[in-house]
């Protein structure tokens, strides 16, 4: 059962502002909801493997999912229910190496699906292309993108200024784009 209309880019963004959440099970908890939300709009019915491992798993009398069983019951049979899904993940590197390899290794299985492809952001410390056979990597530095960048800034600050005055100094408004240029490389 395939839906409809499209497929689904399903999305989630690591921070160290959020610690508890720096786990592959939040990560692909996460991804699960979003399939689920995306299949309910097209399925007219369910597998009821995937409905009893669902009420099993995340019903009002759940037992805390095991990592596995999660992936194996739930995520990959859901990925099999869209034509095409595209699973975009930043800040990995935020996450401990233990939760970088879970994450990374489970990714390596879901690929092998077909429509299923997978954008991991994040800096060269994860080492993805080693984890993964088949992926590539894009370097995107600051220096290569400075131009962007500024366009990017100069872009921004005249929007925001139809919306309302910013200041009257220029003086003042080249500081700002200074300082957001300066910040931006810093990251």
């Amino acid at each position: 059962m395939a839906e409809e209309n499209g497929g689904l880019v399903a999305h989630f963004f690591y921070s160290h502002y959020e610690p508890s959440w720096l786990t592959a099970s939040s990560l692909f908890s996460s991804y699960i909801k979003q399939l689920i939300g995306h299949i309910a709009k097209f399925a007219q019915i369910w597998p009821i493997e995937i409905v009893s491992s669902i009420k099993r798993l995340y019903g009002s009398q759940r037992a805390t999912p095991n990592f596995n069983t999660m992936i194996k019951e739930i995520f990959l049979p859901l990925t099999q229910l869209v034509s095409s899904v595209t699973f975009l993940v930043d800040g990995l590197d935020e996450c401990e190496l233990k939760e970088v390899v879970t994450v990374l290794s489970t990714f390596n299985a879901v690929i092998e699906q077909p429509g299923v492809k997978v954008l991991i952001s994040g800096r060269e410390v994860l080492n993805v292309t080693n984890a993964i056979a088949v992926s590539i990597r894009i370097n995107i530095s600051g220096d290569e993108n400075r131009d962007d960048i500024g366009k990017f800034i100069d872009f921004r600050i005249t929007e925001k200024m139809r919306e309302r005055q910013i200041t009257r100094s220029v003086d003042l408004l080249d500081q700002i784009k200074v300082t957001l240029y300066q910040e931006a490389k810093q990251m």
